[in-house]
């Protein structure tokens, strides 16, 4: 217990204040936008702020124990969009690797897979500083992490195929948050994207974080 208080106390003096505002250039005009100041450089910090000295087993801390690489140097300008910001207005069972190509297209770049780890820290900072997170991670409702696919293989079952291939039961899956309505925490979750039988997919009202385009060069009058 001990140990978790220091952290959480290390956490709140080491990180910044959030900033985010209303994002106003392009075509991300009135979406949510959040400056994250990564802080997480292993699984370890984040089982010790969320879960204190003696994590439980669960699926989902599993698989933030699988990613492989932390960065606690990276600052991120993220953007809250819907998929009918990247051009599916009216669709529905949007597939993830769509949803992915067209975010590229569209300028964004994906987040690194401990954008969703990060953001719960973040919440609970905002928390403790009794300041707020933009109302779109607050509503109560899932938001999904615009991230490259990883795999996750079932305990005991990841083997190597006659053919050579990988083999074993496994699910492809991203992270997704959702915030707590009276001003919880937010919390971590997933979303498997495809398995060896399935393929998940979404509708155009659902919601990623993606990492904002960069601004172009300012071009100089002749």
């Amino acid at each position: 217990m001990m140990q978790k208080l220091l952290i959480i106390m290390a956490l709140f003096w080491m990180s910044p204040p959030v900033s985010h505002n209303t994002a106003m250039n392009g075509n991300i005009k009135g979406m949510d936008t959040i400056n994250l100041k990564c802080l997480l450089y292993s699984p370890k910090l984040f089982y010790a702020c969320e879960l204190g000295e003696k994590p439980v087993s669960n699926l989902v801390d599993s698989l933030v124990g699988e990613i492989k690489n932390y960065d606690s140097s990276r600052r991120l300008n993220l953007v809250i969009v819907t998929l009918k910001d990247l051009g599916f207005g009216g669709w529905k069972g949007i597939p993830c690797a769509a949803i992915l190509d067209s975010a590229r297209s569209h300028g964004y770049k994906l987040c690194p897979p401990q954008t969703g780890p990060e953001l719960i820290v973040l919440s609970q900072t905002c928390r403790r500083r009794h300041s707020r997170i933009p109302g779109s991670l607050a509503d109560g409702k899932p938001i999904y992490i615009g991230m490259k696919k990883l795999r996750h293989y079932i305990s005991g079952s990841k083997s190597i195929s006659p053919n050579g291939l990988g083999g074993g039961v496994f699910f492809d899956y991203i992270f997704c948050i959702k915030g707590g309505r009276r001003g919880g925490d937010c919390q971590l979750g997933f979303c498997a994207t495809d398995n060896v039988t399935h393929i998940f997919s979404w509708t155009d009202e659902d919601r990623f974080i993606l990492v904002q385009p960069e601004p172009g060069p300012v071009e100089k009058n002749q």
